[in-house]
């Protein structure tokens, strides 16, 4: 009966290197296609437009919310600036959500992350 035990440690593995975008310490989830990549933040269910403000860079980005800086960084690729965007919305949970789009300058490439960690 020792398989049993093995395969529960092969289990256990594949979750450690798993690449799943859920970065919930981080404060974000992220997730990309081949031609964008997309971020999201929760915010304050009174947080509007006026209150965000996201500045795109072709390899570094920032995102305050209410004069507080969420997430500043180097990006995992280079970005298309122009095509960039962001939307604010409401949440089932009565939360607000916003989303940030990062359009690719090189579509296909795959970012190993969106911030390159400090």
């Amino acid at each position: 009966g020792s398989s049993a035990h093995s395969l529960s440690g092969v289990m256990t593995q594949m979750q450690g290197t798993s690449s799943t975008a859920k970065s919930e310490n981080l404060g974000y989830a992220w997730d990309q296609t081949e031609d964008e990549v997309e971020v999201k933040f929760s915010v304050e269910s009174g947080t509007n437009a006026k209150q965000v403000l996201v500045q795109f860079a072709r390899n570094h980005l920032k995102v305050v919310v209410k004069g507080q800086s969420i997430l500043e960084g180097d990006t995992g690729g280079k970005v298309l600036v122009e095509d960039s965007t962001y939307t604010l919305q409401d949440e089932e949970n009565g939360e607000r959500e916003l989303c940030v789009i990062l359009a690719k300058q090189e579509t296909g490439n795959i970012w190993p992350h969106v911030i390159r960690c400090p």
